[in-house]
């Protein structure tokens, strides 16, 4: 393991949390910058959890809105890194159950 990899893990975290603070009140700018900075992190995330790319990416907008809506209710000294996506997989999960529906749905018999 490179030894600069457990001190950019603490900086993205301590990082994130700041933003997000910062969201929390309504900065924008801090929401942009917490978009970049763990973005890559809820994609990787999204992406094990649904099966096409129109998926991933609406999975990771809906979570960053709700995120937004959210933010204000996250408390410092937490793990936001952890919250964050915590977020990202209960949306997920959700657009992993709808799909499953939807099978169901239009899966054999559904002609009838």
């Amino acid at each position: 393991m490179p030894h600069g990899l457990p001190a950019r893990r603490t900086s993205i975290r301590a990082e994130a949390e700041r933003q997000l603070v910062l969201v929390g009140a309504g900065d924008r700018e801090a929401f942009s910058v917490l978009y970049d900075l763990v973005a890559p992190y809820v994609v990787a995330l999204v992406r094990q959890a649904v099966d096409s790319d129109s998926q991933v990416r609406d999975v990771v907008h809906e979570a960053f809105l709700e995120l937004w809506r959210k933010a204000p209710r996250y408390r410092p000294g937490g793990n936001a890194m952890a919250w964050i996506m915590r977020v990202a997989l209960d949306h997920g999960a959700a657009a992993r159950s709808r799909s499953g529906r939807a099978d169901d749905v239009t899966g054999p018999g559904a002609e009838h």
